[in-house]
């Protein structure tokens, strides 16, 4: 059995839709649902990746909080890219 591809993988598809939401200021319901009628994902797979992308954006300020606070750096270090997956 082979493993299921990357690009279409729900963890994959939800950091698109996040990488959308926060880099281009894109709305959430746009993105899940241009994102969701393309994929050919189980509606388990939707539902998880609506409530991850919408978990996300909803505890965006809270995971950011936790971020910070483990990130040894300085605030502007952390690439936007790697923040948008350590929220995920």
């Amino acid at each position: 059995m082979s493993s299921p591809d990357k690009k279409s993988s729900a963890r994959f598809i939800a950091h698109q839709a996040v990488q959308r939401i926060e880099g281009d200021g894109a709305y959430t319901d746009i993105v899940l649902s241009h994102l969701l009628r393309r994929s050919e994902l189980d509606p388990r797979d939707r539902a998880f990746i609506s409530e991850l992308v919408r978990g996300v954006i909803r505890w965006k300020k809270r995971l950011d909080w936790i971020v910070d606070r483990l990130f040894t750096g300085k605030k502007d270090q952390l690439p936007a890219e790697v923040r948008w997956i350590l929220r995920e």
